[in-house]
């Protein structure tokens, strides 16, 4: 999310967004799933089991523009683009060539449930409004660097 639909809307450009914009789905923030990877590896009863990043509750990416909007305070730009419009970008790059396999992700719910880890280690996930501000203002400082 942060370099096809975040940074780009940061920077005055089209947010490129997957897949229907209108079905939930479950953000996790970079910072969240880093705190789970170090916590996991600190913890013995971790091993051997599967793990969901805490998360806050799943938005659809309209939704999550309407976040982003509100951070920049002006309106975004977006592109969605679909099975079929991927499937023909992937002739030409190999990544959208993989990210069909994953579009499912992007055409129905995708939920996911970090309960297991919120119970476990006493902690959620950051709220969405935040991640998007910390987000954007990481880009805004990596942006002025590469200027």
């Amino acid at each position: 999310m942060t370099d096809y639909a975040i940074r780009p809307a940061v920077q005055g450009k089209t947010a490129n967004l997957l897949g229907r914009t209108d079905q939930p789905h479950t953000f996790s923030y970079a910072a969240d799933f880093g705190k789970l990877l170090a916590t996991l590896g600190t913890r013995e009863q971790a091993l051997g089991q599967i793990w969901f990043t805490p998360s806050p509750a799943p938005v659809t990416q309209s939704e999550l523009v309407k976040i982003m909007e509100a951070e920049l305070g002006r309106p975004v730009k977006v592109l969605a683009a679909g099975t079929a419009m991927m499937s023909f970008l992937g002739l030409f790059n190999p990544i959208m060539r993989e990210t069909v396999e994953m579009m499912y992700e992007w055409t129905q719910p995708f939920i996911m449930n970090s309960t297991k880890a919120e119970q476990a280690f006493g902690w959620k996930g950051t709220p969405l409004p935040q991640a998007v501000h910390e987000t954007i203002a990481w880009l805004k400082e990596d942006i002025g660097k590469q200027n």
